[in-house]
């Protein structure tokens, strides 16, 4: 008998083989996360929003998005001492992506810098 494999299960598997199927915001998060060493989600949340201009509920939503892929293991509301990190299967990932860290990096950091010069004229 074949057993139903739910879509989130098979993402999983397939997000550890190719990291690159992730939407590209999402590897900027799992990359920020890789790059530093990150108190609480809340503070992540604040640096994203002001480093690249994301809106904070839009942040949450992505790392709960991640959260349920089993990429990225933070406290629940009210929960204490549990800091923002990878998780192994989220390790994986951001090795996957080597060189490509910079690009994903510098090309949201560019188009929040184009979006502020525009706002200013």
């Amino acid at each position: 008998m074949r057993r139903m494999v739910s879509s989130l299960e098979f993402d999983k598997e397939v997000l550890v083989v190719q990291p690159s199927k992730l939407p590209e915001k999402e590897q900027l998060t799992i990359i920020e996360i890789g790059l530093d060493d990150i108190d609480s989600a809340s503070s992540f949340v604040s640096y994203l929003s002001e480093m690249y201009g994301f809106p904070k509920s839009s942040m949450w939503y992505d790392l709960r998005r991640l959260k349920e892929k089993g990429l990225v293991d933070f406290a629940a509301k009210g929960e204490k001492g549990k800091a923002l990190r990878l998780t192994e299967k989220g390790i994986q990932i951001y090795k996957g992506f080597s060189a490509e860290k910079m690009k994903i990096i510098n090309k949201f950091a560019s188009k929040f810098i184009d979006e502020d010069s525009y706002s200013e004229y």
